[in-house]
């Protein structure tokens, strides 16, 4: 799961990235991986939530591709 910018001064995605972190724990409950990446902390920034269509999708999709090779 990635999540963008500004998620803690929007009036829906905190609720939103709650119910996602909660969807990530029972995956993980059932013997899933999940990773969650908040953006900004990885010192990605400048993004909304269609990360794809943001000036930096290329460096988004570089941390997808990295994440995938990871998982082999």
């Amino acid at each position: 799961m990635i999540y963008g910018d500004f998620i803690e001064q929007d009036s829906r995605w905190p609720k939103i990235r709650a119910t996602g972190i909660a969807f990530a724990d029972g995956i993980k409950a059932a013997g899933g991986s999940v990773d969650v990446v908040d953006l900004p902390k990885a010192g990605i920034s400048g993004n909304s939530h269609m990360m794809m269509m943001d000036k930096n999708n290329t460096e988004i999709a570089a941390l997808i591709q990295t994440w995938l090779e990871g998982k082999g």
